[in-house]
This record gives structure tokens, sequence and C-alpha cells, in this order.
């Protein structure tokens, strides 16, 4: 009987061992994972002429962004729906180092506000890395996570769930974010580098706005 019972135990800890052995491998797998992101998308960060597009689908709005950053000069203009409503407004950010300029647009009016004043600014790139995670937060991250494999058109992702319910799809060879979804709203990316030319990046006309001081 004592003999069974150890045989019944040896068994027990012999799969216990190979769950523990089974969770490692795991974790040290994800663990690698988000530091090859994180080390591919280093270079995209570096980049200073790129041009990013998002499409983000909230609960009650549509955002479309479109951003040309060259040196340091940038435009982006952002464009919003209501849903509900139907009511649409435009923000358009300016910046060239001299020359600062936000215009706020809605159906009602145009209004622009310059130097220091002016509300919004520089759109990066949505890479890994921008994230700046230390060996502990990825340890973390590879623990509570999970991380699976999913096609964007025609670009192979790894995607990371976090418990949060924070999901994001990264592109497997550039380390560059093409979709997150959090808490309902999903917004996708898109990114291309050394396109913009300074005709993309002309100063935006302020003669039809109501200027605040």
């Amino acid at each position: 009987m004592e003999s069974k019972k150890t045989n019944i135990w040896r068994i027990i800890l012999i799969l216990i061992a190979i769950i523990f052995i089974a969770l490692l491998i795991s974790i040290f797998r994800k663990f690698m994972i988000l530091s090859k992101l994180e080390n591919l998308s280093k270079d995209a960060l570096e980049k200073d002429n790129y041009y990013v597009q998002t499409y983000a689908l909230k609960e009650n709005s549509i955002e479309i962004l479109k951003s040309y950053n060259k040196d340091s000069k940038y435009l982006s203009m952002l464009e919003t729906m209501n849903k509900q409503t139907g009511e649409k407004g435009k923000l358009t950010v300016y910046s060239d180092n001299e020359d600062k300029i936000s215009i706020i647009e809605t159906q009602q009016e145009k209004i622009a506000i310059l130097g220091d004043k002016t509300v919004g600014g520089k759109i990066g790139v949505n890479a890994y890395a921008s994230y700046g995670q230390g060996v502990w937060s990825k340890l973390q991250l590879a623990i509570t996570s999970d991380i699976g494999t999913e096609n964007i058109g025609n670009k192979e992702c790894y995607v990371i769930n976090s418990v949060n319910g924070w999901k994001k799809w990264v592109n497997k060879e550039t380390g560059l974010i093409l979709r997150e979804c959090n808490n309902g709203d999903v917004t996708d990316f898109n990114y291309e580098f050394d396109i913009v030319k300074d005709e993309n990046i002309m100063k935006p006309d302020t003669s039809d706005c109501k200027i605040q001081n």
C-alpha cells in the first residue's frame, strides 16, 4: 500500500515538474519575442522622414489622422466624425520650429491658434520600442500576456493580448504596431518612410480663420 502511495506521489510530482518546465519555456519564448520586436523597431524611431496614417473606430466617433514628418517639420491633420450626430471636425497642426500653428475647424467656426499656445503635437511612429520596457517589465508582460499570430493584410503579426484587455498586432518583420484594440476602441496604423517632401508640409493658410490670442 505504501509503495502504491509513493508511486502516486511520484507521478504527481513528475506532472507538476513537467507543467512548471512547460510554463518556463512559454514565458522564455514570449520574453524573447518581446525583445526581438523591441530591437527590430528601434531603427524606425530614429527615422526623421516618415508618413503615418491611422484610422480609429471608437464607440461614438471615427478618427482619421494623416501626419507628414520631415527633419524637424511636421504637418498633421486629424478628421473626426460623430457617429450619432454626423457632426465633423478637423484639427490641423503645423510646426517648422519657427512657426507653430493649430487650426481647429468645426461646422460652426474655424479657429487658428499660434505660437506656444498651439494644441496638439508631433505624431511619432508607433513602434514596439517606443514603450521603453525594461527587463522586468518585459518579464511581467511575458508572464501575464498571451502571444499568438495573425495576418493583417499580407503582413504576419504577433498578437499580444494583455490581461487588461489591451491587444496589439505587431509586424513580425519590423516591430511596428499595425493595430491596437483598447476598451473596444480599434486603431489601424499605416507607415511609409523616406517619401515625405517639403511640398507635403506647406504652411496652412489662416486667412479665413479667427485668430485666438
